[in-house]
């Protein structure tokens, strides 16, 4: 798994050429208290421990490639922001000039790279061994750094997740494995084209990509 994540990086820097008056509990507050309120996601731990489970599980019940690839997939969907990631990558003053219509269409263009890489590096039956950062970084916003190692036979990669609350629930928003950070690596590729090829010249890397 780590060196899926890996290679995603690699792969992502060579495409350059309440009601009112309430007071609301934070998820770095619940997560301090160990409270459970109705809109507590949870602790962000156990969160990536789910998705590790969930992604082993994956690995080891499908048999064929293309329905284990489709199966991955899906699982990111549910566990990956997107909209969170593209917004960063793009930047405030790029994001707010864009109509709804290019940042759904950029959201699913990102999301389509994000999986085509990560999921072709996955074989059936693939067996990784994770272990885990006892502490986990939580910021005063409410986001969350999640720290794992991981090893597939001899090779290791340290792997963090940055994670924010969306509806009621952690997602993660960008990657970094040793120490290269996913979002950053789109963030400086993507400039470059809009720099020199504007919008339409990255909307059709894109889409070349996927």
């Amino acid at each position: 798994f780590g060196l899926v994540l890996a290679t995603t990086l690699l792969s992502a820097s060579a495409f350059a050429a309440p009601k009112a008056g309430a007071k609301a509990t934070t998820p770095a507050k619940a997560e301090a208290a160990n409270v459970v309120t109705a809109k507590d996601p949870g602790k962000p731990l156990a969160f990536i421990k789910g998705i590790y489970a969930q992604l082993n599980t994956i690995a080891k019940t499908s048999s064929k490639k293309k329905i284990l690839h489709k199966r991955i997939g899906g699982e990111m969907s549910r566990f990956m922001d997107y909209h969170a990631m593209g917004r960063r990558t793009l930047g405030k003053k790029t994001w707010t000039g864009l109509s709804e219509a290019q940042r759904t269409e950029f959201v699913g263009l990102l999301s389509a790279m994000v999986q085509k890489t990560f999921v072709k590096r996955f074989k059936p039956g693939t067996k990784v061994t994770i272990t885990y950062a006892p502490k986990v970084r939580m910021k005063k916003d409410g986001r969350a750094q999640v720290r794992t190692t991981i090893r597939v036979k001899r090779t290791s990669a340290s792997v963090y997740y940055s994670m924010i609350v969306k509806g009621g629930a952690w997602r993660v928003y960008d990657i970094i494995v040793d120490d290269v950070s996913q979002l950053a690596t789109y963030k400086r590729s993507f400039r470059k084209i809009l720099a020199k090829e504007g919008w339409k010249g990255l909307v059709a890397r894109m889409k070349k990509s996927t």
